[in-house]
């Protein structure tokens, strides 16, 4: 599977290891995705819908 473009390499870290890397994440949810993960949040996969207006691609039911 390719990488996003800037992304080099995959690595498992610990909770600590992504709190310690904060400044290295590219993007700020990336933290509190992790955080809301460990604190039981949980939402169904349905929830997630992107408009079409966004590609022009038919809407996600």
């Amino acid at each position: 599977m390719a990488l996003d473009t800037g992304i080099v390499r995959t690595l498992w870290m610990t909770p600590d290891e992504i709190r310690a890397s904060a400044d290295r994440h590219r993007s700020p949810l990336v933290l509190r995705c992790m955080e809301d993960h460990l604190a039981g949040v949980r939402y169904p996969l349905g929830l997630v819908v992107t408009d079409a207006s966004v590609s022009g691609a038919p809407a996600t039911p």
